[in-house]
């Protein structure tokens, strides 16, 4: 591009040719000349020699301000050159800084160029302020940032050579202007950083991480008492010894140029040498800061040791990863014995050690809770189904399933289970909480087993340790095998029994609560539950080798739902079925079975043999599974009584009113005769001290009884299937038929028959609903002397004598002999 000249004479002065730059300024020059050239020669031909003399004096003149000019463009040149310079060499300073820093270059180099960095930029802002040097001032604060970033995060690596560590310390006190004492406390607070740094942790890596924080701690102690005080005080020794840029690695640098722009630099920025503290620490503070840290360092990992185990309940395997991973960090901790000597924190194996046991005892917590959990979860489960779906149905009949061919397509595995389980009653809700428990279970004894493998592990002492650390007792090879492999397992395994048989008295004490409340679901349910339970529970404690418990699990709370059970069935039957006394007045239509001399009852009257069908049809319904002999036991024991109750009350209302006599209603006289045995007895009607006497006796043990049982609330929508036929038949017997008031009849008084046949059928009754002899929960006599009052009254009402009295009693012990059969579920108690 050609130079544009200014029109010399609109030049005012000379200074206006300096205003341009110094090419232009020296064509202008170069005009002058030839135009100073061409004038002599004019001049030399228009005037004489004293003009010429003048004219050589201007020139002269002029070329003594042409040198002023040469000297101040140079000096303008240099000036130029040195600023081109400096900016030349920051601008190169922070492109090769961004690609060391992208790159994961030397720390050390980016920290040296960050110095010559800040030094160009102060120089430059003291010359000369633009937005250039503003832009560079920013670039300079972000790259002195990524680069501390850079260097912390390899300070908090876990696997970090010393070299490495030495020049990122020496570039962090380069940067910073820190001394020895502060790379030191910065190192170690990042290690402590890394120590305590969360990461996702996954059943796979769990052990590892934990071994990482180990490693970190463990490397942290070693590289910090072989760098300070003496390693990184040399390095930051070497930093003062030369100048910058007379550095090696910062002249190697083709983006700087050296040889290009050092000649233009000003020579305090070519001497320039860092000035470091690097004298500001000795071993007896590196040694105080070391066992500072150690301290809060190891606290600091045995609580990321609780962290970082698994302690989820749906993890299986979460014993197993916290034993393999305590015998992992403990090897590893046994063996930097050397390594850890002057600096270990006291009691630090100790430390270690019951991280790990809170940690398993923890465990054992979650795994009892979660057995307490689930059969929880399924009762609260039970009571929201039963609020909105009503009574949880029971399983179906054991010979449904005959039609349902897809159970024998594997085998008959599933024909097998289903069996088991509409035999057990166990329904989908059951069968749930049945697996719930049993996982919960399996958990409690995969623990017991792999605490108790704990025991074989061997420490063996074959660490290059010196004979003064094989002398501490707290790390002494006996000690440690005494403390891992004896008290560490022994310790785990007693908190294992304790926390199982607390969970155990937890669970006594839900279902207890359960089955007292009147808002529960059903005793059903609860039963069921609690023999799922005492099936697994000495399974649980034969394999935790703990001693079980004196009495059965839950008895008093299986007693208490026996009751509630027996009471609802012997009520409901009760209250659908017809007395047994109803039709005392009326003639017998039995009579002519009876047999012997004289003629005895050999058979119960239907009314009897109905009530112990349904009696036995309403257990069946309920459940077979649920009447072992204690529930039948304490059924016998309710129906008993309130048979006795009912019996005693209704034979002495209908005596105290009518009286005994004949079947017919002719008038008769109040003195009836009955012939047994060919001897005459007399019967007072109404006015015989006997039968005040057996009615007084009557209406006490009524009341008696009343005060013991429960109010009758059975439901007709419970009556059995026989309920209906037996209201059938009894409409279609014959019925007396009214008289008119006019005609004044007697009312028809009891028949001696029917009470005899009654004594029979309460002599059944007693055989049928009499206790076996395996009985733990009723005396052997229990029925007898609840039928006791009931027979002494009918003996003195029927008049009969003790022969009489006793073949009645062996007819009907030989009657149950051949009929028990027909009540199976009474006979199982």
């Amino acid at each position: 591009m050609a130079l544009e000249i200014p029109e010399i004479r609109n030049l005012k002065t000379w200074e206006d040719a300096f205003q341009y730059p110094v090419p232009t300024t020296r064509a202008i020059e170069k005009r002058l000349k030839n135009g100073l050239t061409e004038n002599h020669d004019k001049l030399r031909t228009l005037v004489g020699y004293r003009d010429l003399l003048g004219t050589a004096r201007t020139i002269i003149e002029i070329d003594g301000r042409l040198h002023e000019v040469e000297d101040l463009t140079r000096e303008t040149d240099h000036n130029h050159f040195a600023l081109s310079s400096k900016l030349a060499t920051l601008k190169a300073s922070l492109a090769v800084i961004t690609r060391l820093l992208k790159s994961n270059g030397s720390s050390l180099l980016i920290a040296k160029l960050l110095v010559l960095g800040r030094i160009f930029e102060k120089s430059l802002t003291e010359e000369n302020e633009n937005s250039t040097i503003d832009k560079a001032s920013s670039k300079i604060a972000q790259l002195r940032q990524r680069l501390l970033k850079a260097v912390d995060k390899r300070l908090s690596g876990a696997a970090v050579n010393v070299n490495d560590l030495v020049e990122d310390l020496s570039a962090f006190c380069l940067v910073t202007s820190s001394g020895p004492l502060d790379a030191l406390k910065h190192f170690l607070a990042h290690r402590l950083k890394a120590i305590q740094q969360d990461r996702g942790v996954t059943q796979e890596n769990v052990g590892d991480r934990v071994q990482t924080r180990l490693d970190i701690f463990v490397d942290t102690i070693k590289q910090s008492k072989a760098i300070f005080p003496n390693v990184i005080s040399s390095a930051l020794r070497k930093l003062s010894a030369q100048p910058l840029l007379k550095d090696s690695s910062i002249r190697s640098l083709d983006e700087l140029d050296p040889e290009l722009y050092g000649p233009w630099l000003d020579e305090p920025i070519q001497n320039y040498t860092p000035w470091t503290r690097h004298g500001e620490i000795d071993s007896r503070q590196a040694s105080q800061q070391l066992q500072s840290w150690t301290i809060i360092g190891l606290a600091s990992f045995t609580s990321k040791i609780e962290a970082d185990l698994p302690t989820s309940s749906q993890d299986a395997a979460a014993v197993d990863i916290a034993v393999s991973t305590r015998r992992r960090i403990l090897e590893s901790w046994l063996s930097a014995r050397s390594v850890r000597r002057g600096v270990d924190s006291p009691n630090a194996l100790d430390k270690i050690r019951h991280a790990f046991l809170r940690h398993c005892s923890k465990l054992v917590g979650i795994a009892a809770k979660d057995l307490l959990d689930s059969v929880t979860a399924s009762l609260t489960k039970l009571d929201d189904d039963y609020e909105s779906k009503g009574p949880i149905q029971s399983s179906e009949r054991l010979w449904d399933i005959s039609s349902d061919g897809d159970l024998l397509a594997d085998g008959g595995m599933s024909f097998r289970e289903a069996v088991i389980r509409r035999r057990l009653g166990t329904t989908d809700e059951l069968h749930t909480a049945g697996a719930s428990c049993k996982q919960c279970i399996e958990r409690l004894e995969a623990m017991h087993s792999a605490f108790k493998a704990m025991r074989d592990t061997r420490w063996d002492d074959d660490y290059d340790d010196s004979d003064e650390e094989r002398s501490e007792p707290d790390e002494s090879t006996t000690t440690i095998q005494n403390l891992l492999s004896r008290q560490d397992p022994d310790a785990l395994l007693q908190e294992l029994r304790h926390g199982s048989i607390a969970m155990v008295k937890s669970l006594e004490s839900k279902l207890s609560a359960y089955a007292e409340s009147p808002a529960s679901c059903s005793g059903v349910f609860l039963l069921r539950m609690i023999r799922e339970l005492r099936s697994r529970l000495p399974v649980l404690y034969a394999s935790l080798e703990c001693t079980a418990p004196g009495q059965l699990f839950a008895q008093e709370t299986v007693a208490q739902l026996h009751s509630s059970l027996a009471a609802s069935v012997v009520d409901s039957v009760l209250a659908t079925q017809r007395s047994i006394c109803e039709k005392l007045t009326e003639p017998l239509s039995i009579r002519a079975l009876w047999e012997g001399s004289p003629p005895l009852p050999l058979q119960i009257s239907p009314v009897t043999f109905k009530l112990l069908r349904a009696l036995v049809k309403e257990m069946e319904r309920v459940g077979f599974d649920l009447w072992n002999p204690e529930a039948v036991q304490e059924l016998k024991r309710r129906a008993s009584a309130l048979i006795v109750a009912q019996v005693q009350r209704k034979i002495s209302d209908t005596i105290e009113e009518r009286g005994i006599g004949p079947s017919d209603n002719s008038d008769e006289s109040s003195d009836h005769t009955i012939m047994l045995n060919g001897n005459e007895k007399q019967i007072e009607s109404d006015t015989s001290e006997d039968v005040k006497t057996a009615t007084d006796r009557g209406h006490n043990e009524q009341d008696t009884e009343n005060a013991q049982d429960v109010s009758h609330n059975a439901q007709a929508s419970n009556a059995s299937a026989d309920t209906a036929d037996q209201t059938e038949d009894d409409s279609n017997e014959p019925e007396s038929k009214p008289e008119s008031p006019s005609a004044a009849p007697k009312q028809p008084k009891v028949h001696p028959d029917n009470l005899i046949q009654l004594f029979f059928d309460t002599l059944y009754l007693q055989q049928a609903l009499h206790p076996t002899s395996s009985s733990q929960i009723l005396p052997q006599d229990a029925a007898d002397r609840t039928f006791a009052p009931l027979t002494e009254d009918l003996t003195k009402w029927c008049g009969i004598a003790d022969a009489e009295k006793a073949r009645l009693q062996k007819n009907a012990k030989d009657y149950w002999r051949r009929t028990y059969l027909l009540f199976g579920l009474l006979c199982n108690g």
